[in-house]
């Protein structure tokens, strides 16, 4: 590349900027990048052998093979090919999603146990949005006074808007349930923030995430990741008639086929009306 190897982290993080990559995700490839110069560049040296004993080790995670993709491209390395795994023993087992019943469980656990978790996962699940958009929500970006005013005016339980910012900063608008922006109203009232600028949550992705994995076991005895909780609202929503193009627009995808992956079938309750018909 002709620079001195002390500038290839600065200049890869340049990098990642320029694709308009998600702060969160940048930070996660940097800390791959410092274990892969530690474990294979510095010991080794970027050989297919060790690249693919690399890949073995975190099991050809998508997130791993996104990163060493993206480094590869950096230094323009096209001699590096990345494997996946092929055959029956490796085929990927359908995941399951937590229902309905379950996600209130988590909530209901978090909010007695932590308010500001709970009523994170509760946002996350009610619009089934990524865990940096919720965690990046600003004090501006929830309308809450346009909300007291509307509900003042009409009497009425409604929804509030939020806006959220997606992948590649993009902006999009949502709908929270009444229920949540009544427990906001109480979470600000006891938190103030300082600013209109200034996030409403203070707290990170690990917490989090450690957060609801402890709220699943306690709830549940089970574990699921904080993603499929987007999932299980897609499939919610495809359940009660929304078509793909509505999803579409609410999970903020660009492309429908993203969407389709998703959508995860109910197999016991289609078991159920097919032996009802």
């Amino acid at each position: 590349m002709g620079v001195n190897e002390l500038d290839v982290p600065e200049l890869f993080q340049e990098f990642l900027k320029l694709r308009k990559m998600a702060d969160s995700s940048i930070e996660c490839y940097m800390r791959y990048y410092r274990e892969l110069q530690r474990e294979i560049i510095d010991k080794i040296g970027l050989e297919q052998l060790a690249i693919n004993k690399w890949l073995g080790i975190h099991k050809n995670h998508t997130q791993i093979r996104a990163f060493l993709k993206s480094y590869l491209e950096f230094i323009d390395d096209r001699t590096i090919r990345l494997y996946r795994a092929t055959g029956r023993a490796n085929l990927k087992r359908e995941r399951p999603v937590p229902t309905n019943e379950e996600v209130k469980a988590i909530i209901e656990d978090l909010l007695i146990r932590n308010e500001k978790f709970g009523i994170i996962i509760a946002i996350i699940y009610d619009c089934a949005l990524r865990r940096t958009e919720v965690l990046n929500i600003q004090r501006n970006d929830l309308k809450l006074n346009a909300w007291r005013k509307i509900r003042k005016e009409s009497g009425d339980r409604i929804r509030g808007r939020l806006i959220v910012r997606g992948k590649g900063n993009k902006q999009r608008s949502v709908w929270l349930d009444s229920s949540i922006m009544e427990l906001l109203e109480v979470y600000l009232a006891r938190n103030p923030v300082k600013s209109n600028t200034e996030r409403i949550f203070k707290t990170n992705r690990t917490s989090l995430t450690q957060a609801y994995h402890k709220a699943c076991r306690r709830a549940l005895g089970r574990r699921y990741r904080l993603h499929d909780l987007r999932k299980s609202k897609a499939t919610r929503w495809n359940r009660e008639g929304k078509t793909l193009e509505q999803i579409k627009i609410r999970l903020g995808h660009d492309s429908i086929k993203t969407t389709e992956l998703y959508i995860k079938p109910d197999v016991d309750s289609e078991m159920e009306i097919w032996k009802n018909e």
